[in-house]
């Protein structure tokens, strides 16, 4: 406000304009005239009311704070605030300065494939992102090359990777995890940084990506398209992408209010009790479903003619697809065993019959705390654990999301 925009707030330029000569606050002169009172009523316009009177108005506390009020907010269309609907408009790409957001959360998948892919854990708060390749490789081991990759006692690759906003992209220094038990909350082992190769994700948009890779010890070089197959998250990706605070951002209509599962609780969860177990998971609103990986890792031996034990350093992942339930923001999920397929091959994953592992139910009792419980069927493991998140920001967007479900 102003000519020089020296005044900001409403209620500041009634206070200006309603000064005495004697105030001295503001050290400015607004008029070389009248400056102790309001001009006298305008006579050739006898119907509008005496300046007195607005005088007398605007004098008081409570109608000033309803004129500020007046000018602060009745005076601008909320539909053109929000930019929504018929005020909506594509976003510049001048304005694009987060291309990298919570938005990107969740399961991306290579569609040359059935079931080989990435999961995602964008970290806003630290411009970091981790991820975990979930292609499943049951070769038996290489003699005496335990550590290759396709060796039967890998678990994931997995990394931590720096931002680049300006490229749009994350490399990641690729890392071979292993130990932890299904049922044990034992600490993982981690190899070195960059000692198996690295991982480069640049995104086009928030639908797909293209993931180069050199995996430095192995002779494998190659790169290939991953895409997204949840439209919500597409969605909040691109609403996201301004860069604005996510509660500037009018996700979604009808708001209520309390705690709901919603796409914010997609990427990692972690046991606090360990270093570097977890799940991962997918939420897809649009067909109330929670996609859930275990990224526990288990390395033991295998017992004599016990393929099927959880633990046997064939097996990679326990996965699942499960129903939300919003009356209890709950999911149970029949559980799967997942092999075949190669790090370095487009190769179809195989699926275990469904449920015939066990089940687990995730019981959600806000944005950043889980309750895991399971029952492995064969190997007679049940248990419950605790789950937390560690983004401030992924904790935000869930938040936001669930007040205006």
């Amino acid at each position: 406000m102003m000519h020089v925009g020296w005044i900001t707030d409403s209620m500041d330029a009634i206070d200006f304009y309603n000064a005495g000569t004697a105030d001295v606050t503001s050290q400015h002169v607004q008029f070389t005239a009248n400056q102790s009172s309001l001009p006298p009523p305008n006579p050739s316009a006898p119907m509008r009311p005496p300046y007195s009177s607005v005088a007398i108005e605007v004098n008081s506390e409570v109608n000033q704070a309803k004129v500020a009020d007046f000018m602060s907010n009745a005076l601008t269309d909320p539909r053109v605030a929000n930019e929504t609907f018929p005020f909506d408009r594509p976003t510049l790409n001048s304005e694009i300065t987060h291309p990298i957001n919570s938005g990107l959360n969740g399961g991306w998948y290579n569609p040359e494939t059935s079931g080989q892919g990435f999961m995602l854990e964008i970290l806003p708060d630290t411009q970091r992102a981790f991820f975990a390749w979930f292609t499943y490789d049951s070769q038996d081991p290489v003699e005496g090359l335990p550590n290759s990759v396709g060796a039967t006692d890998h678990r994931w690759l997995t990394g931590l990777g720096e931002i680049d906003m300006e490229n749009k992209s994350i490399t990641f220094d690729v890392n071979v995890t292993s130990n932890g038990l299904f049922d044990n909350p034992q600490d993982v082992t981690i190899t070195a940084a960059n000692s198996v190769g690295s991982l480069t994700i640049t995104f086009d948009d928030c639908k797909t990506a293209t993931v180069s890779y050199d995996l430095l010890n192995h002779a494998q070089i190659n790169s290939f398209e991953i895409s997204r197959i949840s439209a919500e998250s597409n969605y909040i990706c691109e609403k996201m992408l301004t860069g604005k605070p996510v509660q500037e951002l009018n996700l979604v209509e009808n708001p209520s209010s309390g705690f709901t599962v919603n796409y914010g609780l997609a990427g990692g969860w972690y046991n606090p009790e360990t270093s570097g177990q977890g799940i991962l998971i997918d939420v897809l609103p649009q067909t109330n479903r929670v996609f859930f990986t275990w990224f526990t890792y288990d390395t033991q031996a295998p017992p004599e003619q016990a393929s099927a034990i959880i633990g046997d350093p064939s097996h990679r992942w326990l996965t699942g697809l499960g129903e939300i339930d919003p009356q209890t923001n709950s999911v149970t999920i029949d559980l799967n065993l997942t092999t075949g397929g190669k790090f370095d091959d487009a190769t179809p994953v195989q699926y275990s019959e469904a449920n015939s592992y066990g089940t687990v139910t995730l019981s959600f009792e806000d944005c950043s705390n889980m309750q895991m419980q399971y029952n492995l069927y064969d190997t007679a493991l049940t248990g419950l654990i605790d789950y937390s998140r560690i983004s401030a920001e992924n904790i935000a967007l869930c938040e936001y999301l669930s007040n205006k479900q």
